[in-house]
Order: structure tokens, then C-alpha cells, then sequence
């Protein structure tokens, strides 16, 4: 009795904790149209240090100051940001952001680089956004859970 009653209980919790009446609607169905379109035409190859693992959580195509297109990816194992030249593979540079003190980023899991002194990253543990330099020096912090 009391077994089938935990078990009614902890059923009826699940069907309560996954009725999420919140539902995104997009508002843009049947009027977007195709501007691009994605085929695989050949493959590329990297060469990659043995602290980096062969499918990185997070990647971006970027182009530096001079218009060189950029391979960039996300290596958790180093908490760092690897740039590769894209044309001929060659390993140019990475960011490491430091797991202690003021330009802390206990574990980037994603970034967006606009420019050389704004790059945004995503630490994950503090739900914060943010914003570090070429240096990876925090300039600023963006908290992104609400506070109670």
C-alpha cells in the first residue's frame, strides 16, 4: 500500500512538473525563404595538440583584422579559444581564460567573437555572459539568472 502510494505520488508529480504551458510559437511560419544553402563540398583537415579533443563543443568562422578567414574553437579541457588560419591549417593562437581570481571563467561552454577586444563567452556554471578581450581580461559581466 504505502509502495503503490509513493509510487501514485511521485507519477503524478512527473505529469504536473512536465506540463509547461509555455510554448514558443513562430510567428514567421510559411513567409521565410531561403537565402543559403549548406552542402558538404570536400573535407578539411587540422592538426590538433593532444589536449584538444577532435569534436570540440563549440566552433565559429571569423575573419581577422586583414580579412584572413579564422577557424575558431572551443577547447573546455583548457578553457580556451584555439584560432587556426583556415586557408592552410596553420595553429595561429589561443585564448586561455584563467579558472581563479578577477578574469575568471571557471568553464567557458560557448563565445561569439565580434572583435579582437570583444568577445563574448558563456560561463556556464555562474549563468553569466562575459565580455573579455584578445588577452582574455573580463571587461564586463552579464548575470543571467534573475536575483530573488
Amino acid at each position: 500500500m504505502k509502495k503503490s502510494l509513493i509510487i501514485g505520488m511521485a507519477g503524478l508529480l512527473a505529469l504536473m512538473g512536465c506540463s509547461d504551458k509555455k510554448s514558443g510559437k513562430n510567428v514567421h511560419v510559411g513567409r521565410l525563404t531561403a537565402t543559403h544553402e549548406l552542402a558538404e563540398t570536400g573535407s578539411k583537415r587540422f592538426r590538433l595538440d593532444t589536449e584538444t579533443k577532435n569534436r570540440p563543443p563549440y566552433l565559429q568562422i571569423c575573419q581577422d583584422g586583414s580579412g584572413e578567414r579564422l577557424l575558431t574553437f572551443l577547447n573546455p579541457r583548457k578553457n580556451a579559444i584555439y584560432f587556426y588560419r583556415y586557408a592552410d591549417t596553420t595553429y595561429v593562437k589561443q585564448i586561455a581564460f584563467e579558472r581563479e581570481g578577477g578574469n575568471a571563467i571557471l568553464s567557458a561552454s560557448g563565445y561569439c567573437l565580434k572583435s579582437p577586444d570583444s568577445i563574448y563567452v558563456m560561463n556556464r556554471p555562474m549563468m553569466e555572459v562575459v565580455l573579455t578581450d584578445s588577452l582574455g581580461q573580463v571587461r564586463s559581466r552579464t548575470v543571467l539568472l534573475d536575483k530573488e
